[in-house]
């Protein structure tokens, strides 16, 4: 039975194996990349007259 890393490996290499790019961050940069996204849906919901329900 593998722990807790181990499970982090394996799904790692799951996803590099798929052809993904794994970036872990943490802290500032965790949250500008956080910041980021939003800001991308927020323009693509926008272009596509989206509103909130």
């Amino acid at each position: 039975m593998q722990g807790s890393a181990g499970k982090r490996l394996t799904a790692k290499k799951f996803l590099e194996d798929a052809g993904e790019q794994v970036a872990i961050r943490k802290g500032a940069a965790l949250g500008r990349s956080i910041d980021a996204e939003y800001d991308a849906m927020g323009k693509l919901a926008k272009a596509l007259n989206l509103t909130p329900q």
